[in-house]
């Protein structure tokens, strides 16, 4: 398990593949780069464990299958929709397409923290396939 901390300004912590984002007109741009935490790994799908330590609904452990092309970034999905980056509107169409953040797929999954603030996050990721 690898040991991160996080900050949140949109209430989540998610798993998404970059190639997913950059689709859906998102980018690591600044704000993602201060915010956020990126991997590159070999493209595959993985086995996940994400644990969120002492968040607004206390401590949350998810685990989940995730596909990536090989670069993921975990961290709050909005700093990757920045107003100073791409569009708004952009952000606008990632809320409706993902039911805000509640409909996951094979490239993204979001954890719920509660509200904002800083969490420690710990994150392990087995090759699968």
């Amino acid at each position: 398990m690898k040991a991160i901390k996080l900050g949140v300004d949109a209430g989540n912590i998610s798993v998404a593949d970059l190639d997913y984002i950059q689709d859906n007109k998102g980018a690591f741009g600044e704000a993602a780069e201060k915010m956020c935490h990126k991997i590159e790994m070999d493209p595959g799908v993985y086995s996940v464990i994400l644990h969120i330590n002492n968040c607004w609904l206390g401590d949350v452990t998810k685990s989940f299958i995730f596909k990536t092309n090989g670069t993921v970034v975990i961290g709050d999905v909005c700093y990757l929709f920045s107003a100073d980056e791409p569009s708004n509107e952009y952000w606008d169409a990632f809320l409706d397409k993902t039911e805000y953040l509640q409909k996951a797929n094979e490239n993204y999954r979001c954890v719920d923290t509660g509200g904002d603030g800083a969490f420690a996050v710990t994150y392990n990721f087995e090759k699968v396939s």
